[in-house]
């Protein structure tokens, strides 16, 4: 499996994240510690971290991502357990 396809969440977040800069670094007024200040306080905006958050994890749970997805035998697994959980404590 590609390292491309694997890490493909973490791709994109630096993708966006180099975007953003330039397009910062392309409209700053000179001032390196302003633009800097800029930089940060974008990315530490939780609304934008929570925006990316729900909406890309939520994209690559539908898409298929394999970072998201487990195996059948796992998914019955966790079944099972959950199940047995239920019985045992009605119980």
């Amino acid at each position: 499996m590609s390292i491309w396809y694997k890490y493909s969440y973490i791709w994109i977040t630096a993708v966006l994240f180099g975007v953003s800069f330039a397009i910062q670094w392309w409209t700053h007024d000179g001032d390196t510690m302003k633009f800097l200040n800029a930089v940060a306080e974008n990315w530490q905006s939780e609304f934008l971290q929570l925006i990316w958050q729900v909406l890309g994890l939520k994209w690559f749970l539908c898409w298929g991502s394999p970072a998201s997805r487990d195996s059948d035998d796992e998914m019955m697994q966790l079944v099972k357990q959950i199940h047995g959980r239920i019985i045992d404590d009605g119980k």
